[in-house]
């Protein structure tokens, strides 16, 4: 049994290991300090050889936070240990491509569980899968699909962490419900099938695995009863296709109730995700598949033939919208199956009015976000990452929600770009309403369109527009700035050292150089070197309250 006194050995210990402590954050400090004197130094001669303009205390950096599309500075792969970063809270399924859990992000309060993927990478080939759908899910801002948040590795695996949806996948939710009345399997479909334009018409990206297991539920809409908000998941297995020429695989992937017949014909497009979606659809009014046989071969077959039929009790008390829906998913030839685009804008979903649901907001709503749209300002890079940090890692938020809604609402074509002609187009219908000209609704969208569209690609993407229209109070509670800080301060020391900045933003040229010691000088009060919670919270605060 131990003894309740302190040794001297014990006390001699504690001693040494504290000094040990204490020397250690001193060298860091030291080296810190020196990396940000080097460039310092680098900074002044390069000022000797080239005259360059200084910006201005505030003022927008010139280098570009993201490429067109992408987050690939905020979603990362996270060089820290998965196991001092989250706990694990239990399983919450298997799939063909791996382990999902649910997890928590330790030390951090406020931020819901999150789900964790895991991927064994036995080969080469497997790793460099991983990693391909890892970059597609950086490049995928939509509201009907799950996001990507960071991600780790080691030898064997791969972790990573998404969105979690408490409200299971769509599958567990069918074998509970069995059959679903129209009106609610409109809205779920309405939400596929946007996600699907996005991926068809924005990315060129074929899903390939489209089914129940794959789509999961975010939460339950209070709107009304059976409504149900999904995001797709799960694009292990997804494909970027050239509308030129049919795509073929080496092997045939895919789920075998909801296999297209061209994917079985090794010769296929964007078209056999369509053909899933009609199963799904089946599935969900009649609460059986479609395609059903004795054997697995009896099933390929009538796929192959699209053979199917609905139940005579279906056929009386259903409307010719969706039996004629369902017909226009499963045409066997491709080329006659209705796209993603039509399906959106077919009389099925007009009969229930699907598309209000999800554009729904007040007057007073639209009002304050136009107004948000109109004083936003980019004064830093830092501040910049800051909101679509948050943005990007709270999709709980309520508001934010509702700023989907707004987006949808401009972005006609759902697609998920807004163009600036679709901004014009939605200001003059929803906020205007013939009280201002066409020449100043015209105005007024170039003004906030210039604004927005921070990587110049010539339309504003989902996550750029809720960063400018959301209350900037929401952003300014403590806790809400600890995520972005936490982010950045990569070895958790409590400081944001210039090399960490420097990697975040991946700068290379002496020029973004300079640009990035010019922010960090201006935000380190205490002349240290590195950026402090308390200077950073500052900083932070002096701008929201400016664009309030």
């Amino acid at each position: 049994m131990g003894s309740c006194y302190e040794t001297r050995a014990d006390k001699t210990k504690f001693i040494i290991d504290e000094d040990y402590k204490i020397k250690r954050a001193l060298v860091r400090a030291i080296q810190n300090y020196s990396l940000y004197k080097k460039a310092q130094h680098d900074q002044e001669i390069n000022d000797q050889q080239k005259e360059n303009h200084v910006p201005k205390r505030g003022s927008v950096l010139p280098f570009p936070l993201t490429t067109s599309g992408g987050y690939e500075k905020i979603i990362s792969k996270n060089k820290g240990v998965l196991g001092e970063e989250y706990e694990t809270l239990g399983p919450l399924g298997e799939g063909g491509y791996g382990q999902v859990y649910l997890v928590k992000k330790k030390n951090i309060n406020m931020q819901k569980e999150r789900a964790m993927k895991v991927i064994p990478v036995k080969s080469k080939n497997a790793e460099e899968k991983t990693d391909e759908e890892i970059e597609l899910l950086k490049n995928l801002d939509h509201p009907n699909i799950v996001k990507l948040f960071e991600y780790f590795t080691d030898n064997e695996k791969y972790y990573l962490i998404t969105e979690y949806c408490e409200g299971g996948d769509l599958f567990n939710l069918i074998r509970n419900k069995r059959v679903f009345s129209e009106s609610s399997a409109a809205y779920i479909m309405y939400q596929i099938f946007r996600a699907l334009i996005y991926c068809h018409h924005t990315h060129h990206l074929i899903h390939r695995d489209i089914k129940p297991e794959n789509i999961v539920v975010y939460s339950k809409n209070p709107a009304g009863e059976d409504l149900y908000d999904v995001k797709l998941i799960d694009f292990g297995i997804s494909k970027i296709f050239n509308k030129l020429e049919k795509n073929n695989d080496s092997k045939i992937r895919g789920s075998l109730n909801y296999i297209a017949p061209e994917v079985l014909q090794n010769n296929f497009d964007e078209k056999c995700d369509i053909w899933s979606c009609g199963v799904i659809l089946y599935i969900l009014v009649i609460g059986t598949y479609p395609f059903n046989g004795k054997d697995k071969d009896d099933i390929l077959n009538k796929i192959q033939h699209g053979s199917y039929t609905f139940p005579i009790e279906f056929t009386k008390k259903s409307s010719p919208e969706i039996r004629n829906l369902i017909h226009q998913c499963l045409k066997v030839n491709p080329e006659e199956r209705i796209s993603a685009k039509d399906a959106l804008n077919h009389p099925f979903f007009n009969l229930y009015e699907t598309k209000e649901y999800f554009i729904h907001v007040t007057e007073a709503f639209l009002n304050k976000t136009i107004n948000n749209l109109k004083k936003y300002e980019i004064k830093n890079n830092l501040q910049e990452l800051t909101f679509q940090y948050i943005v990007h890692n709270s999709p709980e938020i309520d508001e934010i929600n509702l700023l989907n809604r707004v987006f949808m609402k401009f972005n006609q074509n759902n697609d998920g770009k807004m163009t600036k002609e679709e901004l014009k187009k939605g200001l003059m219908k929803y906020l205007f309403k013939g009280k201002k000209s066409k020449a100043e609704a015209e105005k007024e969208a170039n003004e906030i369109f210039n604004k927005l569209d921070q990587n110049n690609n010539g339309y504003i993407e989902c996550e750029e527009f809720i960063r400018a229209g959301i209350d900037k109070k929401l952003l300014k509670d403590r806790k809400v700035l600890e995520l972005t800080f936490n982010f950045l301060d990569k070895d958790k020391n409590g400081e944001i050292s210039y090399e960490e900045l420097k990697e975040v933003f991946d700068v290379k040229n002496r020029e973004n150089e300079k640009a990035l010691l010019d922010m960090l000088k201006s935000i380190d009060n205490d002349l240290n070197g590195q950026i402090s919670f308390e200077e950073y919270y500052n900083m932070m605060l002096k701008i929201i309250d400016g664009l309030i």
